[in-house]
């Protein structure tokens, strides 16, 4: 027989019947016609054991039922329909052959119910990114079972030391997500990261001074991938998201009315982002098939957070203490230094207005946050340039 399950290896099982099948010179396995998802695999040495086969949570799995002859058949489908039960039901699935449920399998279900179904795509991004980069390595094989409290503490610390507070303080809220989601969908009851504390946060203030413009930019024309240089230079003259910039699409810039429209925000709401001339020609510069601005080489993807690009710039640059969501609060400083109103910077940044101020926002048209955007990176730009540039002829 072979190793698939084909239909000839399909029909109702019976003690007499699988009592009757030979051993083959490798594993191969059979299928039940009347319990959805049993299998029965045969190993060379003649030993038989039942598995329920099949979806859980998005993933082929094959959770181990018991050896027969010692579990009947009857014992065999009665564990396999309950499996398939619970399954349907959206609740854990513990096994042998599996040792409980893993920390992957909660991301899974995580990602697939919540994250790509009610969040916006900045967000789903970032969720992603964390846990390629900072969960997957260490945690995807971990069983849930055994996540305590202390090992949330640990992972706090360790991205804390690495990354600092506040990207351990996200992963934090990511790790809390994931547990949360999985106690909604009935599939575990305690979330051992629920009482660990976030560390305190400083509101930073940190912007590009008018001596530090003209470094920023004198590395930005001699980087070397030009195609980051443009992403930071976006962030800067738009004030945007790192996320919602990397995801930038083609289709949702209006040229004739310099008008970026984000599809959703970080508060899952479309924001309309006005396009200062300096941005409107960097745009056109690269003017591409690709369905994404910031294409990246892979097929359909875009550019992904160039972290260590960025500390690359940054040492090119002489700068210090400088992050890249900074470029965001630059644009809003400048602003504020040029007399900008608060109201006028938030509708430029996309700040989620508070209950009082949601009406006062929808009545803010877009034209005088396009001329503070221009004012803000014409003087960005003016004090790039070195002394004697671009003064009065």
């Amino acid at each position: 027989m072979s190793n698939s399950t084909t239909p000839a290896n399909r029909f109702r099982f019976t003690k007499k019947s699988l009592l009757e099948l030979a051993p083959g010179d490798r594993n191969y396995q059979v299928s039940d016609t009347e319990s959805r998802g049993l299998i029965l695999l045969v190993t060379p040495n003649g030993v038989r054991t039942f598995y329920r086969y099949g979806r859980v949570f998005g993933r082929v799995q094959r959770i181990k039922i018991g050896v027969f002859p010692a579990v009947p058949v009857v014992a065999a489908r009665k564990k396999c329909d309950g499996i398939n039960g619970r399954i349907a039901e959206g609740k854990a699935i513990d096994s042998p052959s599996r040792g409980g449920l893993t920390f992957g399998d909660l991301w899974t279900s995580y990602w697939n119910e919540h994250a790509t179904v009610k969040k916006a795509e900045a967000s789903r991004e970032s969720d992603k990114w964390q846990w390629e980069r900072m969960l997957r390595p260490s945690w995807r094989s971990r069983k849930v079972a055994d996540i305590k409290k202390a090992d949330v503490l640990d992972l706090q610390t360790k991205t804390a030391k690495t990354r600092g507070k506040v990207s351990a303080n996200r992963l934090l809220s990511l790790v809390k997500k994931i547990f949360n989601h999985a106690i909604e969908a009935e599939r575990i009851e305690v979330n051992p990261a629920a009482t660990v504390k976030k560390y305190p946060e400083q509101s930073r203030e940190r912007f590009l001074q008018g001596d530090e413009l003209p470094k920023f930019f004198k590395a930005l024309d001699e980087f070397d991938n030009p195609d980051v240089a443009d992403f930071w230079r976006i962030c800067l003259f738009t004030g945007a998201r790192q996320a919602n910039v990397l995801s930038m699409r083609w289709k949702d810039i209006d040229f004739h009315s310099a008008v970026w429209t984000i599809p959703k925000t970080k508060g899952n709401k479309p924001q309309a982002v006005p396009l200062v001339a300096s941005a409107i020609e960097l745009l056109k510069a690269r003017m591409n098939r690709s369905e994404f601005v910031f294409a990246s080489h892979g097929k359909g993807k875009h550019l992904t957070r160039p972290g260590k690009a960025w500390d690359r710039l940054l040492e090119q640059a002489g700068l210090e203490n400088l992050t890249m969501h900074d470029l965001r609060r630059s644009l809003g400083s400048y602003q504020a230094a040029g007399g900008t109103s608060e109201l006028i910077i938030g509708k430029t940044l996309g700040h989620a207005p508070g209950s009082k101020a949601t009406s006062i926002y929808a009545r803010v048209n877009l034209n005088p946050v396009r001329q503070a955007m221009e004012d803000a990176t014409a003087a960005m730009i003016a004090a790039a340039k070195p002394d004697g540039e671009g003064g009065d002829e």
